[in-house]
């Protein structure tokens, strides 16, 4: 899983980066409460209120405080205006990325959560849903596309610069150790009586025995496990060390691959764990990443191109503040 994303967008700068959430759907100019209105594409008081709010959680998931003065309105309004004109340059070039490359994107975020509970969890802490993630996602392809067409298209990174950069920011390039694995989960509430729980424990025990006289794991999962990942045959995909409960990884990453585990308890309840796959933590080479070194270097050293670029359109653009 590549580690290095959150430097490259840094580089984009505020004049890039969508800083304050996508504006996930342009309104149509005879809607009302109009914040501006830009080529005719209009934002609206809502859509300004939507990315103050985003704002607000990711900076709170984040552990950070956010100033709110009279100032911090027209800051966002101020992104979502430059955005927009962006996004209808990208338009007005036909600058489209597929619906295949959005979903692939999409994945990748997928991918760092060990459950689509868990991911649908943190998209809602942060204002999110999925419909709107994806908006995002799409709408920072185009950016990303436009600004790789018409600003940095010419501009060549030596070899040297690549190399010199890799090894002074080694840190960024490490994958870390990960496990796949898929559960059998009875749920015991945490005010469970002492029965409830003795109840619970022999479900499980039944269920070990079951599995370990040769039943198959995800059929089992899928008629008998009380988790969100039953019905997918317990898979709980690959994860991370600090992903999961203590009890649950000490184990899942203590597992061979194809081993079973014993009954293994943690807040949730009692879970039987099959390992399916595991990778060693690693450091990526450099031709793995050379790609995304050198885009991230052609935004840095484009910095000014790219402001200057953005500058160009917004002054050339219609914008109207009712």
């Amino acid at each position: 899983m590549y580690r290095f994303g959150n430097i490259s967008k840094k580089a984009l700068g505020v004049s890039v980066a969508v800083l304050f959430g996508f504006l996930s759907s342009c309104s149509k100019p005879e809607e009302p409460g109009a914040a501006a209105i830009v080529d005719g594409t209009v934002i609206t008081s809502d859509e300004v209120e939507t990315a103050l709010t985003i704002l607000r959680a990711r900076s709170t998931a984040q552990g950070q405080s956010v100033d709110e003065d009279s100032s911090l309105r027209e800051t966002v309004l101020d992104s979502l205006i430059r955005q927009a004109v962006m996004l209808n340059a990208a338009d007005f070039f036909g600058i489209a990325p597929s619906r295949t490359r959005v979903d692939e994107e999409l994945a990748k975020i997928r991918e760092r959560f060990p459950s689509e509970e868990a991911f649908r969890e943190t998209l809602a802490q942060q204002g999110y849903t999925v419909e709107s993630l994806r908006n995002e996602l799409e709408g920072n392809l185009k950016i990303s596309t436009l600004i790789e067409e018409k600003v940095l298209s010419d501009v060549v990174i030596p070899e040297d610069d690549i190399a010199a950069f890799y090894a002074e920011n080694s840190q960024f390039f490490i994958i870390p150790e990960s496990a796949t694995a898929s559960h059998i989960l009875v749920q015991v509430a945490a005010d469970a009586s002492e029965q409830s729980k003795r109840d619970a424990r022999q479900k499980i025990d039944r269920i070990y025995a079951d599995l370990a006289s040769g039943a198959d794991f995800a059929e089992v999962a899928k008629s008998r496990s009380e988790g969100p990942s039953g019905p997918n045959g317990g898979s709980l995909g690959e994860f991370g060390r600090g992903q999961m409960v203590p009890a649950f990884e000490q184990v899942a990453f203590s597992l061979a691959v194809g081993e079973l585990s014993g009954v293994v308890e943690t807040p949730f309840g009692y879970h039987v764990i099959l390992v399916t796959a595991k990778e060693a933590g690693r450091s990526q080479g450099i031709d793995e990443v050379r790609g995304d070194i050198t885009e991230y270097l052609k935004q840095s050293s484009g910095e000014e191109e790219i402001a200057a670029y953005i500058d160009g359109l917004v002054q050339a653009a219609s914008i109207e503040r009712p």
